[in-house]
């Protein structure tokens, strides 16, 4: 607001200046009559630097007023940036169930600890469902420390395998967490929907787990044997491959 101000202001005082140093020089023969041509010249010379100073003056106001426009137009842009990525945020943080994205182990399991407030008769099959995302999170821990002690850097594509059944994991979940969002309490015929729900994530995260600590003992007998021959290196791309099968089945 200030430099807006003073951008007036300068302007303003350039254009009276221009404007003097105009009336100055356009009396030119009644001066030199009057006062004489020396007089003239000093006048014109005086009129001239009033112009030049004048000129400058609406020059720095033109400026600051565009710079003012355009800092309104950048801050006002950053402020529609600002909305759409909060209110992008804000509909992330409500879609976390979205099928578009990947889904977040850690809010799956901080979502099924707060089922267990509103299905307390539940609160063991819900738990089983956490500690099987908590051994899944365990697996993963342990790949990679097997791998960084074992230089087997060759093997980092194994990660995305664990990542996978992590998803497979985290879809399940979701699933539960679907019937419960529309199950009541009060109906026993819900509630057996969601025993069930839950009774058919943890078997099918279970079997999973088996697979993935089927995988891990399989990668770690062809580390120690270290490639002496092939049936290793077979053998884990056969648990590989079924782990596959059973998370795109």
């Amino acid at each position: 607001m200030k430099q807006k101000i003073l951008a007036g202001i300068s302007g303003v005082i350039g254009v009276i200046l221009i404007i003097v140093g105009f009336v100055m020089t356009a009396s030119r023969e009644q001066v030199i009559i009057e006062y004489g041509i020396l007089t003239y010249r000093n006048l014109a010379r005086m009129a001239h630097v009033l112009q030049i100073i004048g000129v400058i003056l609406v020059v720095i106001a033109v400026l600051v007023i565009l710079l003012g426009v355009a800092r309104a137009k950048k801050a006002q842009e950053e402020a529609v940036r600002r909305a759409v990525e909060e209110e992008e945020r804000r509909r992330h943080e409500e879609a976390d169930l979205s099928v578009r994205d990947q889904l977040v182990p850690e809010r799956m399991q901080s979502l099924l600890k707060e089922q267990r407030g509103q299905w307390p008769d539940f609160t063991g099959e819900i738990n089983q469902c956490i500690m099987q995302m908590i051994q899944m999170d365990d697996y993963q821990k342990k790949l990679d420390e097997l791998l960084v002690r074992n230089d087997a850097a060759a093997l980092s594509e194994t990660g995305d395998v664990l990542n996978k059944v992590e998803q497979y994991l985290c879809r399940n979940v979701r699933k539960v967490l679907n019937v419960m969002q529309i199950s009541s309490q009060n109906d026993q015929s819900a509630r057996l929907g969601v025993r069930d729900a839950l009774l058919k994530c943890a078997e099918s995260n279970g079997e999973s787990l088996h697979s993935v600590q089927e995988f891990l003992f399989a990668l770690t007998e062809y580390l120690n044997r270290q490639g002496e021959d092939g049936n290793e290196m077979a053998t884990l791309n056969l648990y590989r491959n079924e782990i596959m099968k059973t998370i795109q089945s």
